[in-house]
């Protein structure tokens, strides 16, 4: 396999920013883990949305915005990220 380096520039030295990944497979397999919870939310929200706030553990906060187009834009960017770091190997 050939491993694939995924550095954030980050000042905080205390901070595990620099993963190495086995193969694409094992993060693309990581990146969708992590996105369940948001892809369930938007599956079961009236708006297939994010919404801007939530309280404790995603719990419903009525002073948030049901709509953030930052969070729904931060995932799409997210994927389209996955999606070069895919044609970057394949090239």
């Amino acid at each position: 396999f050939r491993n694939i380096d995924l550095v954030v520039d980050d000042d905080d030295e205390n901070d595990d920013s620099n993963y190495s990944w086995p193969s694409y497979e094992a993060l693309k397999r990581y990146i969708y883990a992590r996105l369940s919870p948001h892809r369930s939310h938007m599956e079961t929200s009236p708006y297939g949305a994010l919404p801007e706030l939530t309280n404790s553990n995603g719990a419903f906060c009525k002073d948030s915005c049901v709509v953030q187009a930052w969070s729904s834009a931060t995932l799409l960017d997210t994927l389209f990220d996955l999606h070069c770091i895919q044609d970057g190997l394949s090239s």
